[in-house]
């Protein structure tokens, strides 16, 4: 099995991306959870059965909440690949010096421009850089255990859905 290779910036650049995704699919099991405990009682709407004969007002109810059992469990498995993520990234961020932790923050987290860090930090572009390569070396070795998991993962679908901004539920 051939195993990804871990691009941090890549990582680094999404990490808005994956802690929204979170709290999205975070909201999207409560509500689904909701549904499970409390369906709705419109009996005007129904599911078509097989055949398409509509199905009993109990039967729809049985197919809806199967429908959100199976759309949990996703989304659970999805929330824990996210969770993971993050908290590899977070816990490669903790093992910087705060020169280098605050450059990825200011760069990464909260997404400033290159100028603006430099300036922030009171650095000039040489600096800069070098302070920002050491950074993501840093990182990569932090992060180098945890590429034969994320190879194992069928995560290029999640993510692509994050990167393009999908629709979660």
């Amino acid at each position: 099995m051939e195993v990804k290779k871990i691009d941090i910036k890549w990582f680094l650049y999404r990490y808005r991306q994956f802690v929204e995704a979170k709290k999205n699919t975070e909201r999207a099991i409560e509500v689904l959870n909701k549904k499970i405990l409390n369906p709705p009682h419109d009996e005007n709407w129904f599911i078509r059965g097989k055949g398409g004969i509509p199905t009993s007002f109990q039967e729809r109810e049985t197919i809806l909440d199967d429908e959100n059992e199976n759309r949990v469990r996703q989304l659970s498995v999805f929330l824990s690949d996210l969770s993971m993520i993050i908290s590899a990234i977070e816990g490669a961020h903790r093992t910087l010096n705060k020169e280098q932790s605050d450059l990825i923050r200011l760069r990464y987290f909260e997404g400033r421009d290159v100028n603006n860090v430099a300036a922030e930090l009171l650095c000039d572009m040489r600096r800069y850089y070098r302070i920002h390569g050491q950074a993501l070396e840093a990182m990569s070795i932090c992060l180098k255990a945890l590429e034969f998991t994320f190879s194992l993962l069928h995560f290029d679908e999640y993510i692509g859905k994050v990167a393009m901004r999908e629709k979660i539920v």
